[in-house]
């Protein structure tokens, strides 16, 4: 089965991380052949091409994305993939020209990571943002449609836009490796990602600040870094830490991951966290009540309001939390190896549907 990816970069980002955990043990399945293509260069800082390339996965870059779209068809066309699988707007377009402009058996398939009318439009503003997400809209119009998560997949019903579901997945340690029990008598508060208006870090600073006994570290970079860093220089339990390579080493010190982000698909920074036992304080969005379906896993609180959010974290700080049951709750539903398997199955069904 050769399958050809299309992604914007292979830079360091949510649908990036994604299609890495997808493929990172794809050597596991019979007759798997991933390829990737690229539309543009990457953030050679944040660059995550050299991680596929070592899962034995070659990156093939069109530095001029959508303008090289016949030369994309011809590569296609000369390998003779099985399956087309694009990640995001214009990688969708390319993969719907494709569709349309030949008569193959192929199957064109499209994982959706955000719902087009609530995300372009905070990070593009109203007038673009929407022009965006009805451009992207008519690009996913033929394409087999997988939404990331159930919120994703219940947004897009609404405007009559049917889709299936494969919920995203991390790559769990075989070992939990985090901390049993909450022991801090000073407690951490982490968020870690990317630091923008859409993931309302500053409403957790003005927070924070007022309560000087939690610390809260901010770990990651993004548009809103530095009024963030400004917002925090004056409070003492509050620290901006900018990005790093290292990630694990920060949930493994933190007492409890918080978030409130306005708008998501699936966030991975939440899984990840518990995957290391940590409970989670996540603002009221469906995709982070997806997550967090029981008290055994954190709280959520209403989105903006400082004294919901003063009630989860007082419920949260006096709970005792079993971070190996968190580990291993989290990891029968959102594991890495239970996105791959559902893919891989989906993949051959349609595949043999087709050569019928």
């Amino acid at each position: 089965m050769k399958i050809c990816y299309i992604i914007t970069t292979t830079t360091n980002c949510g649908p990036v991380n994604v299609l890495y955990n997808l493929l990172v043990n794809y050597h596991q399945l019979n007759s798997f052949e991933p390829i990737i293509i690229t539309l543009k260069p990457d953030d050679a800082n944040k660059s995550r091409r050299q991680d596929f390339e070592a899962l034995g996965i070659k990156v093939y870059e069109f530095k001029k994305g959508i303008h090289e779209k016949q030369d994309i068809f011809k590569f296609i066309v000369q390998n003779n993939f099985d399956v087309i699988h694009s990640h995001g707007l214009i990688p969708d377009i390319i993969n719907s020209y494709v569709q349309k402009k030949e008569d193959k058996p192929r199957f064109h398939i499209t994982t959706l990571h955000n719902y087009p009318f609530e995300d372009y439009p905070q990070r593009k503003g109203k007038l673009l943002g929407n022009a965006m997400a009805y451009l992207h809209l008519r690009a996913i119009k033929t394409l087999y449609k997988v939404a990331c998560s159930k919120a994703i997949a219940q947004r897009f019903a609404m405007i009559g836009v049917k889709t299936d579901v494969i919920q995203n997945g991390i790559i769990f340690s075989n070992n939990f490796v985090g901390k049993s029990q909450i022991s801090s008598n000073h407690p951490i508060f982490l968020y870690l990602g990317r630091i923008h208006a859409r993931k309302n870090v500053l409403f957790l600073v003005n927070y924070f600040k007022k309560h000087p006994d939690y610390e809260f570290w901010i770990v990651g970079d993004g548009a809103e870094y530095e009024n963030i860093k400004h917002a925090a220089s004056d409070a003492n339990n509050i620290k901006v830490l900018g990005k790093t390579n290292h990630p694990n080493d920060m949930y493994q010190k933190a007492d409890y991951y918080i978030s409130a982000s306005k708008s998501e698909g699936l966030p991975l920074s939440v899984l990840e966290a518990l995957s290391f036992g940590l409970p989670c304080i996540l603002s009221d969005i469906a995709p982070h009540a997806e997550i967090i379906t029981n008290d055994k896993l954190g709280e959520l609180f209403i989105n903006n309001d400082e004294t919901s959010l003063n009630q989860a974290i007082t419920k949260v700080l006096t709970t005792k939390y079993d971070g190996k049951q968190i580990y291993e709750m989290t990891k029968d539903k959102f594991s890495s190896d239970t996105m791959m398997n559902k893919y891989y199955l989906l993949y051959e069904n349609k595949i043999l549907r087709r050569k019928a």
